[in-house]
């Protein structure tokens, strides 16, 4: 019956608010516990964002390199379509601006700070030992997506935006491992900048 549709359409819409809300929440425990934690003097209340959203970009990523390979593999071409890759595509492309935004909005806090320690933590993320992951993503993440996928002829196919979901998926691996590395390899190093 009608009502019986409105109240799964209703229900479908509070477990998809919860269940966004509690994956947003997630991201911002294991970003705080697992990296912010472990710098000392790294205090960034846009980082758990930046860590969420990326994680999103990945997702859409991920889904439109399991719809590619289901398309292929399932031999689905007339059901998947470019219907299903151009939306896509278009999200994709405003993450990626997005990872630039919530990258540069933590950055620049930092480094217009010019402290100590907002120097030691640009080093250690950016310009340090894993300067090359950051390039990697920053390329990955941000500058081969938008400069692709601004294009229609790009946009608007099917092998263009798997392409792009697949250099992302790398990119947002490299960018993790940059994180992650860097923030559990502070030891040694963490008595000696709070003794600053």
């Amino acid at each position: 019956a009608d009502h019986q549709w409105k109240a799964l359409r209703v229900r479908i819409g509070m477990l998809g608010t919860g269940y966004f809300l509690f994956l947003i929440f997630t991201h911002f425990v294991f970003a705080s516990d697992f990296a912010l934690a472990l710098v000392a003097g790294w205090k960034d209340a846009i980082f758990p964002m930046y860590h969420g959203l990326t994680a999103l970009q990945a997702g859409v990523a991920t889904t439109i390199v399991a719809t590619y390979f289901v398309r292929r593999l399932g031999r689905l071409e007339r059901y998947i379509g470019i219907n299903q890759f151009w939306p896509l595509a278009k999200l994709q492309l405003a993450l990626s601006l997005l990872w630039f935004y919530f990258f540069f909005s933590a950055f620049i806090v930092f480094w217009y700070g010019r402290t100590v320690v907002g120097g030691q933590v640009i080093e250690l993320l950016v310009s340090g030992p894993y300067w090359w992951a950051f390039l990697a993503a920053f390329c990955l993440n941000f500058l081969i997506p938008m400069w692709t996928l601004m294009w229609n002829r790009v946009r608007v196919s099917i092998v263009g935006p798997t392409v792009i979901a697949g250099a992302i998926i790398l990119g947002t691996l490299i960018d993790r491992i940059r994180i992650y590395a860097a923030a559990w390899s502070t030891e040694g190093i963490n008595d000696e900048i709070l003794r600053e």
